[in-house]
């Protein structure tokens, strides 16, 4: 990562129902908008992934919908967080009647290329943009207030959703890449905000992200072996510290995005593969 001390760390919120069937969420609070248990375990890898990078964190902030709210209360348990501030602008974008529907039956780049025109029953780009350059200024003038306060590096941990993301890249990041309204990682991925570069992902990056990652073999499947470890990966000579929770083989740190293993080292060594050179 970055040397420099983010201003404020962004973390997605966790696997839905709607997120595995690729509808959208929006502001529904219904069951298909509820944190699933591969949900929850997102939101415990991302804390445990923040609390071994070491970061401290005053406070979170969050928006009102269920799906942030139980994310956000997943990490604080972790990160020994006790206060959880709630702010309704930090919602998604309001996809109105597309609620509940296909993202791929019902895109919204029509609306992202046209920002005034208001997608059915909901927001226009335009209002959400207002919205989220409000409260993101708003933050950052305050987490700068309280660095001069107390002369230390003070960082706020944001709960939220892929279309927070996708506007602070839009709006701060230069020379970037279009990134769509999901954003720039998967469920429960994290993105740290640096006052020059703007919003780096660290964990879980999307695909259009991590594009030069390296490939599964064409035969792999979960839980094989794979060289230098795998799904029985206790003894790797790349695990560098007596917990084994950081691995050193630079093909993982490049697919995670960091040293550290965020969970069960069996469940993620078999995920990355060391490409070799052919005979």
């Amino acid at each position: 990562m970055n040397a420099s001390q983010p201003l404020f760390v962004l973390c997605r919120h966790g696997r839905t129902a709607g997120n595995e069937k690729n509808v959208y969420r929006g502001l529904s609070n219904a069951a298909y908008a509820q944190l699933d248990e591969n949900g929850r375990q997102d939101a415990r890898d991302a804390g445990i992934y923040l609390k071994g990078l070491g970061f401290e964190f005053p406070v979170i902030l969050v928006d009102d919908l269920d799906r942030t709210q139980e994310t956000a209360k997943i990490i604080a348990e972790i990160l020994g967080i006790k206060e959880i501030i709630t702010d309704k602008r930090l919602r998604p974008v309001d996809v109105g009647d597309y609620t509940g529907k296909s993202k791929i039956e019902y895109p919204l780049d029509q609306f992202m290329n046209n920002p005034s025109k208001r997608i059915p029953g909901g927001d226009k780009l335009s209002q959400f943009n207002k919205r989220e350059a409000e409260v993101f200024g708003q933050i950052a003038e305050a987490i700068a207030q309280l660095r001069k306060q107390t002369g230390k590096p003070v960082m706020f941990l944001i709960v939220g959703h892929g279309s927070n993301a996708s506007f602070l890249y839009h709006n701060v990041n230069k020379g970037g890449k279009e990134i769509g309204y999901e954003g720039m990682t998967e469920p429960g991925g994290i993105m740290a905000f640096f006052t020059k570069e703007g919003l780096i992902p660290i964990f879980k990056k999307r695909d259009k992200a991590k594009l030069d990652a390296p490939q599964y073999p064409s035969d792999h499947k979960p839980g094989m072996r794979v060289p230098k470890g795998g799904s029985n990966c206790a003894n790797c000579e790349y695990l560098k510290d007596p917990e084994k929770k950081i691995c050193g083989n630079p093909y993982f740190v490049k697919w995670n995005g960091s040293e550290i293993i965020p969970g069960e080292i069996d469940a993620y060594c078999s995920d990355w593969w060391e490409p070799k050179d052919k005979d």
